[in-house]
């Protein structure tokens, strides 16, 4: 009875197109990551103009952010899921063609905090006022790009009979058994907290307000399903002292999250 309640193995497979004697591989999980940047700058430019703040400044810091954020999330991706690959490259740097390529969520939020600060730097315009908008636009394009971390089956977690663990789930080694998938469970929890800010943003709050909450949420949520996450012999993360690298940041950007929340409940209103 237990097998009937979970949800049937499927993966997407490369798109692949043929243009006269080339192909062409379309990745279902880059489409998703692509919706999610667009998803975010709109929610972004929707908060920004609900809100009266400046969406000239909020396309600005757009830029600036994904200059960091598109590298940093490839590197973190090696450093989260193929830390061996970088020990490859390190032995023969003439390898660099055979990186896995992959995505980091949390190697883009540095990355774009990075480009956020030279932002600040160059324009001397209020972190907390436009950051605003892309904290608050944040949960909704992570819903999407996680939905695309299930489909393509990139998180697999621990074996498990939940309701929403995936049957026969097809980890590098048999035999395979139902498994969590961490890509689908924080899918949800995303965009959960989507809908949890788009209730709090019919009230007014002060600028950072968002920062800072969506800094402690994601990260705590984060930090908790990862202990579902398989064993690095199963297909999952590699382990620094008992917890993935994933948590170890998670918890540093908790407590960053809390610093601002402080920070924003005890400054001015107009404090960046």
């Amino acid at each position: 009875m237990q097998g009937l309640l979970l949800i049937p193995w499927f993966r997407l497979e490369p798109i692949v197109f043929e243009i006269g004697s080339r192909q062409i591989s379309v990745w279902p999980f880059r489409i998703t990551v692509g919706l999610a940047f667009l998803i975010i700058m709109g929610a972004a430019v929707l908060f920004a103009r609900h809100h009266h703040r400046s969406v000239h400044k909020t396309l600005d810091l757009a830029i600036a952010g994904s200059l960091f954020a598109i590298p940093f999330a490839v590197l973190f991706a090696l450093l989260q899921y193929h830390p061996a690959s970088l020990a490859m490259l390190w032995r023969d740097p003439s390898r660099l063609s055979e990186l896995p390529l992959g995505w980091s969520s949390y190697g883009a939020m540095a990355g774009g905090s990075i480009g956020a600060m030279l932002w600040k730097l160059r324009t001397k315009g209020s972190l907390f006022e436009i950051g605003d908008c892309f904290a608050f636009a944040l949960p909704f394009g992570l819903a999407m790009a996680r939905l695309g971390c299930f489909l393509v089956k990139d998180h697999p977690g621990r074996i498990s009979h939940f309701a929403l663990a995936v049957a026969d789930y097809q980890t590098p080694f048999p035999p395979f058994a139902p498994r969590h998938d961490l890509g689908l469970y924080e899918s949800l929890t995303s965009l959960g907290v989507a809908l949890l800010l788009l209730a709090l943003s019919r009230a007014p709050r002060k600028p950072g307000f968002y920062i800072g909450l969506v800094a402690i949420l994601l990260p705590l949520i984060r930090f908790l399903l990862d202990f579902l996450r398989a064993e690095y012999a199963e297909g999952g993360d590699a382990r620094y002292q008992g917890l993935t690298l994933g948590q170890w940041v998670a918890g540093a950007i908790v407590l960053f999250g809390i610093a601002i929340t402080r920070h924003v409940w005890t400054s001015p209103a107009d404090a960046s």
